[in-house]
């Protein structure tokens, strides 16, 4: 999973959602985001270098797994109480066994389903991600950013599209592509759509990469500075990539990086979302704001805590990192 990719993420709640089976419960005055991000696992099977996993102090790569039937009876109090869609992610979530089985709980409930991975395991799993009611499977291109030139974009797109193979059977209507740009991928957007539009692939979310000052690729990849010239050249093939509200969302990062521009709010928070240690956050990029734990706190408790942090829809505490997450509607 790239920083935070999400993105996404939360932005597809804009969505319609189907309703879940539970009614939902009465609890005046609260809000609580439609969708909701569960960490899997930290482990991970890749090790991109722009990757949260790799160098956010926070996580533990490698030594935490989610406790699902926990989780699960957190989400389920969650879905009476207005929440319509789940995204899990990791790490590389289908590195955890229990993936499936949540999967097919959720949807039992009536929640929209997604799962976010690099695709490295889809030959084991995509038949029992369909059979388990996996309504999106969203594939991040992580190596996009490296793709510094023509010959090393064909070398990184056949590695890419030998995992992308083994989802097309089953999930090829419901695939999304994250396809993570950098100054030096931009040029290549269009030549990428283009592939996976072959491949029967036509929604993709072009979204920013956050490289932090201290990576070393930062220099090679960050969007600061990027000439307007080059904006304008590639603006149209990142604005109709295809992804539900892409051109606002190139909007919203382009002013960013052209113009220093933050938004003014964040419709994203708070949000549910539950780290790979349990702790519940009420941000999927607040990791150090925590309202309790799975299994130590009941549910109903979790859930009206993370509403109670109305301030960060203000957009306060904005930073960069928060560009790769989600579309314009949120963060406006």
């Amino acid at each position: 999973m790239n920083a935070k990719s999400t993105d996404t993420t939360a932005a597809e709640a804009a969505q319609p959602q189907a309703s879940p089976s539970t009614a939902p419960a009465n609890h005046d005055g609260e809000h609580l985001h439609p969708f909701s991000l569960v960490f899997l696992t930290e482990a991970c099977d890749k090790t991109c270098p722009h990757c949260f996993n790799t160098w956010d102090p926070n996580m533990q790569a490698g030594q935490v797994q989610l406790d699902c039937d926990t989780a699960l009876a957190v989400l389920t109090t969650a879905a009476q109480r207005g929440l319509r869609s789940v995204g899990m992610t990791g790490g590389e979530p289908l590195l955890h066994d229990g993936a499936v089985p949540l999967v097919a709980a959720l949807s039992a409930l009536g929640l929209r389903t997604t799962i976010f991975t690099s695709g490295t395991n889809l030959t084991q799993h995509a038949e029992a991600l369909l059979h388990a009611g996996l309504d999106e499977l969203r594939i991040s291109f992580n190596e996009f950013p490296y793709a510094t030139s023509e010959l090393a974009f064909e070398r990184l797109w056949r590695v890419f599209a030998e995992r992308l193979a083994p989802a097309l059977p089953h999930f090829r209507e419901r695939v999304v592509v994250n396809a993570i740009a950098s100054r030096r991928s931009l040029p290549l957007v269009a030549e990428l759509c283009t592939r996976l539009a072959q491949e029967g692939i036509r929604t993709v979310k072009v979204q920013p990469l956050y490289v932090g000052k201290q990576n070393p690729w930062y220099e090679r990849l960050n969007l600061h500075d990027v000439a307007s010239a080059e904006w304008d050249r590639h603006e149209h093939a990142m604005r109709t990539a295809g992804a539900y509200g892409q051109a606002a969302y190139v909007a919203l990062f382009r002013a960013f990086y052209e113009h220093g521009r933050r938004p003014s709010r964040c419709g994203a928070a708070p949000m549910l979302v539950i780290g790979a240690d349990g702790r519940v956050h009420p941000c999927l990029n607040r990791f150090d704001l925590s309202v309790g734990a799975i299994g130590e706190a009941d549910p109903d408790t979790l859930i009206t805590a993370v509403t109670g942090h109305r301030e960060l829809a203000d957009a306060h505490c904005f930073r960069e990192e928060c560009l790769c997450l989600f579309r314009a509607q949120e963060l406006t």
